[in-house]
């Protein structure tokens, strides 16, 4: 009886290729850690090994007793999803046990779980979000010069080809390329002497220096692409030199072509990154090679074109004096901050040389973080670095699992959930208050260390409206916050200023403006284009004259907000010089060589 029984036991536990099913595939799994990928039956994840867990109906088994195939719960890979829930189940009830323990107590838990959980919730993140856009394209065509830019132009034209050019991809794909009624698209990627910084003189009293930047070359360091070093950087370069650019964006990731053909600007009614632009060059769509200057209508016109004029390949700079910025960073309660009375805030957008405030307006969050600075000289004795809350990739990491959580709970119908929720925000993001003083390239990007190629990867769209209807404005955020619980994002809605510019087609065209700045992270749950239709449906039908960011999401084209449809429709109506840009742009690119569907559509511009 025991031979038996030892026989039954040994064909019930043997791989399923004793009964002809395959490698691998056992009937029953019993004992804890048992089975292995591709085994079962199982019923509970601890009969799998290796930190496995036991799929539902997940493989093909064939029962011993009739021969017959049936589906089987068997272990299985877990998915970047479930691996998360594991970690956060994990580390959210130890993090929580320290909250109310002294300060090093928490600081020694946030090391433990950084050793035990930081490689795995790395790799969960680098699945769930691989880095920004693919970094190999179809017919990617690279130029190191003016005459290959002309020659894959002259390709593109003759062979009824579309070209976009890659830039930093830090805007949405459908933004910088795209095909057009079918037509194959021609990638371009700026290389070699495009990528290069020239030192073409100082003035007579030293107090400036003119440069020329390759379109390609990234104003700071790219962090997913190898070819970016602090030496290639157009910044360091010049600050190396004793000089400065009077303004930067949020991160300074881009390209030189992408800052200046999106129109984007840093938070200051004072300073543009485009202050002391002299010209730029560029290749337009019949392959002949233009130098535009500043003060021109041609200038004008294509210094912020979304590469519909052309292929921009050089911008040269006339800049001032290196400097430090020294200013305040806190975050506090909503009801003490600038949110809370609209003069204020006016008043703190044009009194500082830079400023911005970002609002968590959730139940039980209500808080604000402020940071404004001034400019003053170079005191290296002085010196206050920057401090970021996500100054380490780990901190990135660890900012990512807190907002799966936050996000998960939120998106839950369930209230307790919720709450918890905004309980975590506010762990996130507590009340303190800091102080810096640094060299301008530190100081003027607030989110330089931020990892938004990757792990915390976003979809921004951005509402400028004249400063002159600041009051509106911010009376109309926040009753729109108050009002509509889909307007909430776990990272906060940003507001703050730009200045006016000269291009027509930017969106601070003749005016200073305050804007609107909406941040989905891309691994939320629920749809993006929504969150941002909340914001237009309530802010557009209010100011018909605001304006949008060309490198970030425009609303769906049709869609009418108040009396005026989205695309070309609202174009002409908030932006004085459309009806003359598009006739210009016809100008430069008769064939339409750089045109894509979407911005055909954005623009109506007409098919040939």
């Amino acid at each position: 009886m025991r031979a038996v029984i030892a026989l039954v036991l040994a064909a019930l536990l043997a791989p399923a290729a004793a009964w002809g099913v395959g490698p691998g595939h056992a009937w029953f799994c019993l004992f804890p850690g048992q089975c292995g990928a591709g085994e079962g039956d199982c019923d509970h994840d601890w009969q799998c090994r290796g930190g496995l867990v036991c799929g539902r109906r997940s493989c093909a088994a064939m029962h011993p007793g009739d021969a017959r195939f049936a589906r089987a719960d068997c272990c299985r890979e877990r998915t970047a999803d479930e691996e998360m829930r594991d970690i956060v189940g994990q580390v959210v009830p130890r993090l929580g046990a320290a909250l109310a323990a002294p300060a090093g107590v928490f600081d020694a838990v946030l090391k433990d779980v950084e050793r035990e959980f930081s490689a795995r919730v790395k790799d969960v993140f680098k699945a769930l979000a691989p880095q920004r856009w693919a970094r190999d394209f179809e017919n990617l065509v690279r130029a190191e010069s003016v005459e290959e830019v002309q020659a894959a132009v002259h390709e593109a034209r003759a062979a009824g080809k579309v070209l976009r050019t890659v830039g930093s991809q830090h805007a949405p794909p459908k933004v910088g390329f795209g095909t057009d009624h079918g037509r194959p698209t021609l990638h371009l990627k700026l290389e070699g002497a495009l990528r290069r910084v020239e030192v073409l003189g100082y003035s007579a009293d030293d107090e400036h220096l003119y440069v020329r930047a390759g379109a390609g070359v990234v104003l700071g360091v790219e962090p997913i692409d190898p070819a970016s070093t602090p030496e290639t950087s157009l910044f360091q370069i010049v600050d190396r030199l004793g000089y400065a650019f009077p303004m930067t964006g949020g991160i300074t990731h881009q390209t030189v072509g992408g800052m200046l053909m999106s129109g984007t600007a840093g938070g200051s009614t004072k300073h543009a990154f485009q202050d002391g632009l002299l010209s730029i060059e560029l290749v337009d769509g019949t392959g002949a090679a233009r130098v535009l200057h500043a003060g021109t209508d041609d200038f004008d016109a294509a210094q912020v074109s979304a590469g519909l004029y052309g292929v921009l390949t050089h911008a040269t700079f006339k800049l001032g004096k290196r400097f430090y910025a020294k200013g305040v960073h806190r975050t506090i309660p909503a009801a003490e901050s600038v949110a809370a009375d609209a003069q204020k805030f006016r008043a703190s957008m044009e009194e500082n040389d830079g400023m911005l405030m970002l609002w968590w307006p959730q139940a039980g969050v209500e808080r604000v973080l402020e940071r404004w600075m001034n400019y003053g000289p170079v005191a290296e004795a002085e010196r206050e670095p920057q401090t970021h809350t996500l100054a380490t990739d780990w901190d990135n990491y660890l900012a990512a699992a807190i907002m799966w959580t936050i996000d998960t709970m939120a998106t839950a119908d369930v209230p307790l959930l919720k709450e918890l929720a905004n309980r975590l925000i506010t762990v996130a993001t507590p009340f303190e208050s800091g102080t810096f003083n640094d060299i301008w390239w530190r100081t003027l990007p607030p989110d330089d260390s931020v990892l938004v190629d990757s792990v915390l990867r976003v979809q921004l769209a951005e509402i400028w409206c004249d400063i002159e209807d600041t009051a509106a404005l911010h009376a109309a955020v926040a009753e729109l916050l108050a009002e509509d619980a889909d307007a909430h994002a776990p990272l906060g809605i940003e507001i703050y200023p730009a200045p006016p510019s000269t291009a027509w087609l930017s969106p601070g065209y003749g005016r200073a403006t305050a804007r609107v700045n909406l941040l989905w992270w891309e691994l939320q749950k629920g749809d993006v284009t929504q969150f941002f239709d909340v914001w237009w449906s309530k802010l557009l039908p209010m100011f018909p004259t605001a304006r949008l960011h060309l490198g970030k999401h425009l609303p769906p084209v049709g869609k009418k907000y108040g009396g005026t449809a989205a695309g070309p429709e609202w174009f002409a109506q908030a932006y004085p010089k459309f009806p003359a840009w598009l006739a210009k742009r016809a100008e430069y690119d008769p064939d339409q060589v750089f045109v894509t569907d979407y911005w055909r559509a954005q623009f109506g511009i007409p098919a040939q």
